[in-house]
C-alpha cells in the first residue's frame, strides 16, 4: 500500500492547521517534534495539499513529503534513557548543544567547556564548582553526547567534532575523582 511520509528534517517541532480541520474525521492539525514524522494515505495527503500552511513548510524546507509504501517507513527515534535523562532545563541545553547550528559553535563550545581555565598550568578556572561540573553539567554533557551518537542517524563533521569536545570533556570530569 503507498503511503505519504511526512517528515521534519529539523530539531524544532513545527506544525500547521488542517484545511478543513474535524476531530470527528481525523483531520487533525499536523503537529511533528524534531526529527520525526507522520504517515499519511492518498485521500489524507489531497486534503494537506490544500493547505497554504502545508505549502509553505514544504517550501521552507521544514517539512519533507515523500512516497513510499508501508514495506519502507522510516524507523522511529530511539528514546532516551530515563536514567539518562536530566532536568527539564538542562535536557534542552543538551538537546542544543547537540543540535546548534555550525555557526553557534563558539558558544556551543562554551557550554560544553564551562568552567575551564585559559591557563596552561590550570584544568578548570579558579571559580569553577567542582561539585556542580561532577552531577549537574556532567548529566548534560551526557544527554547531549547521547544525541549525538544514539539519536542522530549520521553525524557531519562539525557533529563530529562537537562530540569530540564533549567526550574531552567528560574524561575531564571523570578525573576529578
Amino acid at each position: 500500500m503507498d503511503v505519504w511520509v511526512v517528515s521534519n528534517p529539523g530539531p524544532n517541532a513545527v506544525g500547521c492547521p488542517h484545511p478543513r480541520p474535524s476531530q470527528a474525521e481525523g483531520r487533525m492539525d499536523l503537529q511533528l517534534d524534531g526529527f520525526s514524522f507522520a504517515i499519511l494515505t492518498d485521500d489524507e495527503m489531497a486534503g494537506w495539499e490544500l493547505s497554504p500552511g502545508f505549502k509553505a513548510l514544504q517550501a521552507n524546507g521544514l517539512i519533507v513529503v515523500e512516497k513510499t509504501d508501508t514495506a519502507h517507513l522510516p524507523k522511529e527515534k530511539p528514546t532516551m534513557p530515563a536514567d539518562m535523562i536530566p532536568p527539564a532545563y538542562d535536557a534542552q541545553v543538551a538537546y542544543q548543544i547537540a543540535f546548534a547550528p555550525e555557526t553557534t559553535d563558539d558558544m556551543q563550545f562554551a557550554r560544553i567547556n564551562l568552567f575551564r581555565s585559559d591557563k596552561p598550568d590550570r584544568v578548570w578556572a579558579p571559580e569553577a564548582d567542582l561539585t556542580y561540573l561532577r552531577t549537574r553539567h556532567r548529566k548534560l554533557l551526557v544527554a547531549a553526547q547521547w544525541y549525538l551518537e544514539k539519536f542522530l542517524d549520521t553525524r557531519i563533521a562539525y557533529q563530529d567534532k562537537r562530540l569530540k569536545d564533549i567526550r574531552r570533556q567528560l574524561k575531564a570530569i571523570d578525573t576529578l575523582g
